[in-house]
């Protein structure tokens, strides 16, 4: 890297960088369903980048990171199903929403005290004035049909997926119980316990054993841990 700065982690990522995207959490919010419904809308009052969710009570198909940034008061739509992603979103389900936004529509600060790290062309690459910044990791979904993936159970996730549109929803079963996916047969769900997710997903096709060993995609987790 010729200028600017980066910050790696202990195991050698970047963590943040003056030449990378990073993203804050601009907004949130809560949706508590209080009749049974098949769709939510969330309506940011800021523009935004992207919106993570999490539900609790029922089965959700999260979006990507839109391809341009999406102007405030602009809603979208998002469908919404029971526990085991058949039927419409139960009444008393609760979904949490996260807007995030781009450092780059930020103008460089001119009072205060903090830290800012700029581009090479002088936008905002991260501000300590906006500290809730977009922080997760992939869990890719390959050809099995289920997948554990380890997480701290004192923090809390949202998520966005890239590849494809899935389904996720949250249970309180232990490891190993419940539903699984019986109705459309193109979401994937997550499943909590105290230590790990289960990703449970099943092939647009008429089996699990049948999903395409080349499909690239999955969710992304974002700790939003006290955002």
């Amino acid at each position: 890297m010729a200028y600017g700065a980066e910050f790696y982690n202990d195991s050698g990522k970047v963590q943040l960088s003056s030449e990378v995207s990073n993203f804050y959490m601009a907004e949130k919010g809560t949706i508590t369903l209080s009749t049974s419904t098949s769709t939510i809308t969330i309506t940011p009052t800021v523009s935004y980048d992207a919106i993570a969710l999490v539900i609790e009570g029922g089965t959700i198909i999260p979006g990507e990171m839109y391809a341009t940034t999406v102007a405030a008061n602009t809603s979208k739509t998002f469908t919404v199903r029971g526990t085991s992603a058949t039927g419409s979103g139960p009444s008393g389900a609760v979904i949490k929403w996260y807007a995030f936004r781009s450092y780059r529509h930020l103008s460089p600060a001119t009072t205060g005290h903090g830290m800012e790290i700029y581009t090479s062309t002088g936008q905002v690459a991260f501000s300590s004035l906006y500290p809730q910044i977009m922080k997760g990791f992939k869990i890719p979904i390959s050809s099995a049909s289920t997948l554990d993936t380890p997480l701290d159970s004192s923090k809390t996730y949202a998520f966005i997926s890239y590849g494809t549109s899935r389904g996720i929803g949250t249970y309180s079963e232990p490891m190993g119980g419940g539903a699984t996916l019986t109705g459309n047969r193109n979401l994937m769900t997550i499943k909590t316990s105290s230590s790990n997710i289960r990703v449970i997903f099943s092939s647009p096709r008429t089996s699990p054993a049948a999903f395409p060993a080349a499909f690239s995609g999955g969710l992304i987790a974002l700790d939003v841990t006290n955002y």
